[in-house]
């Protein structure tokens, strides 16, 4: 500590010590892909840890745990299930700070002789009859000419359903992907998927929609995803102040 004794001058100096510390190591991303993931015994896998990934640098191990009490080490790797049955696979990716992040999936494998179940599915509404939100029930029309089915596993706009009977609901148009797999009680698999459309919501209001002023207001064109379709009410309440040809209004419109 150093104190003048001239108190125009005066001043202390104290010493500071800084402490500066490193951001957080970021986790890495596990993700991998199994191909194929069903099948008749022995049934060769190829496995691909290409999806994985760290934020801050590269992956420094891959480790597989193959769920039939093997294991493998490498960004890819081939392997032969021998006998039937659901195995599974893990994998576990580690960064260079010692980090780790697992994923896994499941391969079913069937008896050699197993005649694999049949699928198909069905969707009520019917897909492009309905607009946006929908709430859309898909049924599972399955059999399986050697035993029953046992399991029913769906994945719609990336979410998990269970169940010969399903409901999903769809807030927004578009066209989305419809997976189902059914399995028997000899672990024999069936794969199908579809597409179900929905139509965009005819009255929907979006932040601007632009006008075709050659017609009046009331019945003017309006442009929404893409579709073009008359206006024969209100579609909002209230009356739109259009600028000029081709002007626009907003969500916010004086009644009247």
């Amino acid at each position: 500590m150093i104190i003048s004794n001239d108190p125009a001058r005066a001043q202390v100096e104290l010493p500071v010590t800084l402490t500066c510390e490193a951001p957080p190591n970021a986790v890495p991303v596990a993700a991998f892909t199994a191909t194929p993931r069903e099948g008749v015994a022995p049934l060769e896998v190829t496995l691909d840890a290409g999806d994985a990934h760290d934020p801050e640098g590269p992956i420094s191990a891959y480790e597989w745990d193959l769920g039939d009490g093997t294991t493998a080490e490498g960004e890819t790797h081939t392997h032969t299930f021998e006998e039937p049955g659901p195995y599974e696979v893990t994998l576990l990716v580690r960064d260079d700070a010692g980090q780790e992040d697992t994923a896994g999936v499941t391969v079913r494998v069937a008896p050699p002789d197993a005649v694999p179940p049949t699928a198909r599915i069905e969707a009520s509404p019917a897909s492009g009859t309905e607009r946006a939100p929908v709430t859309v029930t898909f049924t599972a029309d399955a059999d399986d000419s050697d035993g029953t089915v046992t399991d029913y596993a769906w994945t719609i706009e990336g979410d998990a359903h269970s169940g010969d009977e399903v409901k999903h609901a769809f807030e927004d148009a578009g066209t989305f992907d419809v997976e189902l797999v059914v399995t028997d009680d000899d672990g024999a698999t069936a794969r199908v998927s579809a597409s179900y459309e929905v139509l965009p919501d005819l009255y929907a209001v979006p932040d601007a929609v632009a006008f075709d002023l050659g017609a009046s207001p009331r019945h003017a064109t309006h442009r929404v995803d893409g579709r073009l379709d008359a206006v024969q009410r209100r579609v909002v309440a209230g009356r739109a102040a259009c600028l000029g040809r081709g002007g626009q209004y907003g969500r916010n419109l004086g009644g009247g």
